[in-house]
């Protein structure tokens, strides 16, 4: 925020203190100020009145790896609000963290904003616990507060417009936000409430009134409450008892307010007055089973006091350059792919469709420029690895091609092999003796990772590929002299030589390179949840995914996803590493054009090589290409899994067609 912006918002909240509204001759509180407003300022500074939001205390509700996240805040909304008065801290697990990961963020921003909160290890289980062990923390250490504001890391708050909100609140027993009256649990998904839960609900089945977690306005006497309440009944998560540790934190300090202090939750739905333009939160959380062209409306009846979910990505590039629009026009984008996926109309693996690779892109154009202006890396410094679970006329065709990559490059062709599906002696016969075959095996994989952690990272089918890759690049004496390593399953297809496609990218200096990238992709919260719970990486604003059947990895990233997994994190493979380079500030993504390289590239169905051939482009990816014995084998679960596609979008269908006549 520019010193002028600063000083008109000043003026305009003691514009709005004096007349109980907006400026009138103002329509955001930023464009225009009248006399009044610079009358206003100069008594203002003379004074030395506290600045309009001094006593607002912001609690960010962080994740430890999110250093990205965390950078972003502070040069955006969180530098804003502290120059208007506000503190803002970080609040994150302080148990089990990574020094590794630590070492991303700057140190001395880390201990001016960061709260450690001891006895907590971050995770969505304990999240409940996050908020009360929070409360408790600033009724310790905060002086002379008047609000504590709680807010996720993927909200993006409005200095202005809070500004709006401050002015109108009660001093005491508030516990406002986006209210919600008579909400039913989820049957599946994030939100499902387990049996042992229910408790919390009325003889009709609804929760108690209470108000969107994502954002939510405490006073100070209000967080006493809880504070004491923390105190009182738990010091740990492991001895706190469920009942004091319902699943879902606002509802949860909903049932306490109402219960130890009589406090019902009220609305900020409006932030001045039934006549402002302003309202208190824009959130896909309320807007996600409503039709999918609902968000023009949405954000043409008003602008919004916060918006949720916002990326990184997207709150460095809408912050200030007309953040309305350009937050509005991302969620109507994401919005409405959801759900036109979920209804069948709209291809998730159609990559041009979900081609947008600048939403995981933070260096600048001009840096851009200059990177793929540079030498290309020599091949030596390039490992290029075939995976291999059996030998199909497919994998044949790939292992002659891995041949004669060793034969005419220098890029370091391997095989990576399942030694309990493969034989060696064949594979030998095959690849020739300028191949590199490095076996694997599911036994030695889940010896060398925490059960938990295999058992998410591995995939559907516990495969050892994954965790083997990432073994041998971050921990294998013989990698230390690659810089990348490119990982191919053997029902990828490619209508030319891989040498010829790994050249092109040795000016490329990402990180994690892919066919397959989804900045959003569908399914989170509820579809996939049973794949998403898993990694706590994931939030409603960052839900990255990548098919990453084929893909290159750098070694100093593949140490990174090491060491996340022997920390006993997972998640599956296709969620940890888009998510996990997303969070480290120097961690790099590019996604392969699919205009240039990328033909047939998906999860399901496969196709034969009879298929390619009718579908023939030179110089272009096809997956997942397979035998037609092993199409005919699986025949059967693809049928399955068509038919409950179909079940899911029948659903999702039934529910617009009831959106549309609401």
């Amino acid at each position: 925020m520019c010193r002028r912006s600063l000083l008109l918002l000043l003026a305009t909240f003691c514009v709005g203190a004096r007349t109980g509204g907006k400026n009138e001759n103002s329509t955001t509180g930023r464009d225009h100020l009248s006399p009044e407003g610079w009358d206003a300022l100069a008594e203002f500074t003379e004074t030395k009145q506290r600045l309009p939001l001094d006593g607002f205390f912001f609690a960010v509700m962080s994740y430890p790896i999110n250093v990205r996240g965390r950078n972003a805040i502070r040069s955006t909304w969180a530098n804003d609000l502290a120059a208007l008065g506000a503190q803002v801290k970080f609040f994150i697990g302080g148990e089990d963290l990574v020094e590794q990961f630590s070492a991303w963020e700057d140190d001395e921003a880390a201990a001016a904003d960061v709260v450690k909160l001891k006895g907590l290890r971050d995770s969505k289980s304990n999240l409940t616990y996050k908020t009360e062990a929070t409360a408790r923390w600033i009724h310790d250490h905060v002086k002379d507060f008047r609000y504590v504001v709680k807010i996720d890391e993927d909200v993006l708050p409005v200095p202005e417009h809070i500004l709006s909100i401050a002015a109108t609140l009660p001093a005491d027993r508030l516990f406002g936000g986006q209210l919600i009256r008579k909400g039913r649990p989820s049957s599946w998904g994030k939100y499902k409430l387990d049996r042992e839960y229910r408790y919390a609900l009325d003889a009709d089945g609804a929760y108690p009134d209470y108000v969107n977690g994502n954002m939510y306005f405490l006073s100070a006497d209000v967080v006493a409450v809880l504070a004491d309440y923390h105190l009182q009944t738990t010091t740990s998560v492991s001895s706190a008892s469920k009942s004091e540790l319902f699943p879902f934190e606002n509802i949860h300090v909903a049932m306490v307010l109402r219960d130890k202090a009589g406090i019902e939750p009220v609305d900020l739905l409006s932030a001045v007055d039934n006549q402002n333009s302003v309202r208190f939160m824009l959130s896909h959380d309320m807007f996600m089973n409503q039709r999918h062209d609902v968000v023009p409306s949405l954000c043409a009846k008003a602008e919004y006091a916060a918006y949720h979910p916002v990326s990184p990505w997207l709150l460095l590039h809408a912050y200030g350059k007309g953040l309305h629009a350009a937050t509005c026009n991302y969620f109507d984008l994401d919005h409405s792919r959801f759900w036109r996926e979920r209804n069948q109309t709209f291809e998730y693996y159609e990559l041009q469709n979900w081609y947008d690779p600048e939403r995981v892109i933070f260096s600048p154009p001009s840096e851009r420029q200059e990177l793929q202006q540079r030498q290309p890396a020599p091949e030596e410094t390039t490992a290029a690895f075939l995976v291999l679970a059996d030998l199909t006329e497919i994998t044949r065709i790939n292992i002659l091609k891995w041949k004669g990559m060793s034969l005419h490059s220098n890029l370091s062709a391997k095989i990576l092999y399942d030694e309990e599906r493969v034989d060696r002696r064949n594979l030998e016969n095959l690849a020739g003796g300028n191949v590199e075959l490095i076996a694997m095996s599911r036994q030695e994989q889940t010896q060398l990772y925490p059960e938990v952690t295999y058992n998410t990272f591995s995939g559907l089918y516990g495969a050892p590929a994954k965790p083997a890759e990432i073994t041998w690049l971050a921990t294998n004496e013989a990698a230390r002299k690659y810089e990348h390593a490119w990982f191919v399953e053997s029902d990828v297809f490619f209508t030319g030589k891989f040498e010829t496609l790994f050249r092109k990218y040795l000016r490329e200096p990402a990180d994690f390179v892919s066919p397959h990238f989804a900045a959003n992709a569908p399914g989170y919260p509820d579809t996939f949840w049973h794949f998403w719970q898993d990694c706590d990486l994931a939030s409603g604003a960052v839900h990255a995914h990548s098919l990453i059947s084929m893909h290159r990895i750098s070694r100093s990233f593949a140490i990174d996803v090491h060491t996340y997994l022997q920390s006993g994190r997972g998640g599956h493979h296709e969620y940890v590493l888009p998510q996990l380079c997303i969070m480290k500030p120097e961690c790099t993504i590019h996604q392969m054009n699919p205009g240039e390289d990328t033909f047939y590239y998906r999860y399901r169905p496969a196709q034969n090589l009879d298929w390619v051939k009718n579908n023939w482009v030179d110089d272009r990816i096809y997956h997942p290409i397979k035998s037609q014995a092993a199409i005919d084998a699986t025949a059967k679960d693809m049928a399955e899994h068509t038919a409950s596609a179909e079940r899911r979008a029948a659903k999702w269908r039934d529910l617009l067609g009831k959106a549309s006549h609401d």
